[in-house]
């Protein structure tokens, strides 16, 4: 059973709702991988239609939990950082693969790692209260984007996925 997401299954449709509401859905090194080995599981289970992706409380996904992931980033070296840099893009990658369509319900904040996991589905929709922020420059890592840069040009286009990439600005999804 994972830690950081539950799943159900209803008529078809897989609900993942990232858990850890306390956190806004913060994600911990521990929930990168349970995330990264449960996706092709979902692409072979033949009662499973489509998938969406939610968060649990007040947000999607507050990105990389700043006590479990981003101090311990800091510690590590160029291999650690490489490492960690595979497993994220691993997520990414399993989601874009999924053999079922993948949307995301995006309520309250997705910033980090929560925007780009939001951008690596087929279909996002935003409650109006929903902020969203590529903000990997603001916490030191802005070359570790977990594939923003590749994805979120192919949603909104070149020029304001530039903006919101090197700005590191959290906006309001519905501007």
């Amino acid at each position: 059973q994972p830690t950081g997401f539950r799943f159900s299954l209803d008529r078809g449709v897989g609900m993942v709702p990232l858990s850890r509401p306390s956190r806004l859905g913060s994600l911990t090194f521990e929930i990168y991988r349970e995330l990264a080995e449960f996706f092709p599981k979902l692409s072979e289970h033949p009662d499973v239609r489509a998938v969406v992706i939610t968060g649990e409380g007040r947000g999607f996904c507050s990105g990389g939990d700043v006590q479990d992931i981003i101090a311990e980033l800091f510690q590590r070296d160029a291999k650690g950082m490489l490492a960690f840099t595979r497993g994220t893009g691993e997520l990414i990658a399993n989601v874009r693969r999924c053999r079922r369509p993948v949307s995301a319900a995006v309520n309250g904040v997705a910033v980090g790692a929560g925007a780009v996991l939001a951008a690596a589905c087929d279909v996002r929709y935003f409650a109006r209260s929903a902020r969203i922020g590529f903000i990997f420059p603001k916490v030191g890592l802005s070359g570790a984007d977990m594939g923003a840069s590749f994805l979120l040009k192919r949603i909104v286009g070149l020029g304001y996925a530039s903006e919101l990439l090197f700005s590191g600005d959290v906006i309001d999804a519905a501007e």
